[in-house]
């Protein structure tokens, strides 16, 4: 790599498991990061959505939670950010958000963990989700993003990243951690977009 990190970096991890994962070995070797501020992302679309969040100004109300199970819960949030109340849900969503946005002009390089293509549309709000949060499946779509797709996703969000923060250094991965909902061969083909996808990014 053209550059290096330290200790005087700040750094902001966004995606899949394998990001908080990497982001906790960060944070037991003292480094300044920041991660995920709406929770585990796993698809590019969902963390176009999480980009577009932090770049934004929305407070997150009550008109954007659901009830289910006994908790309230965003279906732009992973399941950490709900809560038996509403009030707690949005002011852990928010104060979140608040951070992420305060670090981001002055963040060094963010690393970006992309899981799986495959992605579930609510059809209800017209919307990708980021979690489904154990809703009946009839509720969503289940879609698979193209190569073509998930590069023109990633590169709106470098673009809004590069916006925000045009000396930001942007550093994409493909998670590891293998996603066997789909059988073995299609965690094979997810990776393989994602992987792809990102390489002729980069290029």
């Amino acid at each position: 790599f053209p550059f290096r990190i330290n200790h005087g970096s700040s750094l902001l991890l966004l995606g899949s498991c394998f990001t908080e994962n990497i982001g906790l070995r960060l944070q037991n070797a003292k480094f300044t990061v920041m991660q995920n501020p709406t929770g585990i992302v796993y698809n590019p679309h969902s963390l176009l959505q999480t980009v577009e969040l932090i770049c934004g100004n929305k407070l997150f109300t009550e008109s954007d939670l659901h009830f289910a199970n006994d908790l309230h819960f965003s279906y732009q949030h992973h399941s950490r950010f709900s809560a038996a109340s509403a009030e707690v849900a949005l002011k852990n969503m928010n104060a979140a958000m608040d951070e992420a946005r305060k670090n981001l002009p002055k963040t060094d390089v963010v690393f970006i963990s992309l899981g799986s293509a495959f992605y579930w549309w609510l059809k209800s709000e017209n919307c990708v989700v980021n979690n489904c949060h154990k809703q009946p499946a009839m509720l969503f779509e289940q879609n698979f993003a193209s190569v073509a797709e998930v590069k023109t996703v990633l590169q709106n969000t470098v673009d809004l990243l590069k916006t925000a923060n045009p000396k930001v250094q942007i550093v994409f991965t493909i998670s590891p951690i293998r996603h066997l909902k789909h059988g073995s061969a299609g965690n094979q083909l997810s990776k393989s977009t994602l992987l792809v996808a990102a390489h002729e990014l980069a290029a």
